[in-house]
């Protein structure tokens, strides 16, 4: 292997206008943040038609994982493509198809043609873009959720398919949360065995909103670090975090509300597939929506309340070194005018009255001695107004 100081190109002379350029700060930096909870919107080929795939040469394959249970069998499989996965649809039960990777545009035209899938709805599945919504088509329903992942900075598109005895699962990455429906599966609970499609698609639905809330606790935790370190040291402080926290959370807000509009249009649309029971259930996870957007909402205000705060302590910080300056300044000025009486020309010879202390032996102790006394009766009144020492006032009101 070649040393890497022999792949290093030897230093050439530069001018100082790049000189100059080369000093200026790295703004790179910015670039290494991520863009948040909010999707990077995608760019389609503009004049295409709606609901066009466009295949990718690079695309990641998909992983496709079917669940079919019943209210006494659980069955699990890993299959290659959609025509698999249809083969594994039994009637009577309940089957939950899982794909992981959504790149692969022939998967998602195989599922669409395999199990009827509108094409709009593959152009949303397709496009990882997109805010949570949910459509209602003649044969299916389509919900759009984006759920945070683990390091509670970002988020990733899911999208369900709904249909009688059957949900649709599409996810731009393995989701480590979704084990938790896996779980309940393959313990058979009653009311996941017996609810149907729509209750799955509920369950789901409730983890999405379950999982906001380490997303809250989280950045609770990191605005009362900012708050904690405003107040003991303000100048170590980066602003660009506190805006970060205000983007970041002012994103979460928006995909808060758009997640409770889901829910709300659901309970208000006339959805013949969906039971009274997970109705019921679906309410409760409203209350948990809105609890959500809540949070998020007042989160996002006291992030915004973070710059405020900053500069409010900045100044106050700035106010109490200008008053010391000014007290020091205050001292001096009795001092300064001393030292320049005694420094103006005088001629003791022709009056007994021109600056008689020149001539005198304590003449230069007593005026050190009057600057001294001037100092500390000046530094003994402001103390006791509350300008100096700390005092704040209240000890002269009480005396």
């Amino acid at each position: 292997m070649v040393p890497s100081a022999r792949l290093t190109a030897a230093p050439t002379p530069t001018s100082p206008q790049e000189a100059r350029v080369s000093r200026r700060p790295n703004r790179s930096a910015r670039s290494n943040r991520t863009h948040g909870p909010a999707p990077k919107r995608g760019r389609g080929q503009p004049g295409a038609a709606p609901g066009t795939l466009a295949p990718r040469a690079d695309a990641s394959p998909s992983a496709i994982e079917v669940i079919t249970f019943c209210a006494d069998s659980v069955t699990e499989s890993l299959v290659a493509d959609p025509t698999a996965a249809h083969a594994l649809v039994v009637p009577g039960s309940v089957t939950f198809i899982i794909v992981t990777g959504v790149e692969d545009h022939a998967v998602l035209a195989g599922f669409g043609d395999r199990f009827g899938l509108h094409r709009l709805a593959l152009e949303d599945v397709a496009h990882t873009h997109q805010r949570p919504k949910f459509d209602e088509y003649e044969e299916q329903d389509f919900i759009v959720l984006r759920a945070p992942d683990p390091d509670n900075r970002t988020t990733q598109q899911m999208c369900l398919f709904v249909t009688p005895g059957l949900v649709l699962c599409f996810l731009e990455r393995p989701l480590a949360a979704l084990d938790a429906i896996r779980e309940r599966i393959r313990q058979k609970r009653t009311r996941l065995m017996e609810g149907g499609a729509d209750y799955l698609a509920y369950a789901i639905i409730d983890l999405v909103v379950d999982l906001h809330f380490p997303v809250i606790e989280d950045y609770e935790r990191r605005i009362d670090q900012q708050e904690d370190a405003i107040f003991d040291s303000p100048r170590r402080v980066d602003v660009s975090t506190i805006h970060e926290l205000k983007r970041d959370l002012a994103a979460w807000s928006r995909l808060a509300w758009q997640m409770r509009d889901v829910i709300v249009r659901m309970l208000a649309e006339e959805i013949p597939t969906l039971s009274p029971v997970t109705r019921l259930h679906l309410r409760d996870c409203l209350d948990h929506a809105r609890q959500v957007a809540d949070l998020t909402e007042a989160l996002r205000d006291r992030a915004v309340g973070l710059l405020d705060l900053y500069l409010s302590v900045m100044s106050n910080r700035m106010n109490e070194i200008m008053r010391v300056l000014t007290v020091i300044a205050t001292i001096f000025m009795p001092l300064s005018f001393i030292a320049g009486v005694y420094g103006m020309n005088f001629d003791t010879s022709r009056s007994r009255w021109n600056m008689p202390e020149l001539g005198w032996a304590w003449g230069y102790p007593f005026s050190l001695g009057v600057m001294a006394a001037t100092a500390a009766g000046l530094l003994y009144y402001f103390r006791r107004q509350g300008w100096f020492g700390g005092d704040n006032g209240d000890r002269r009101k009480n005396d």
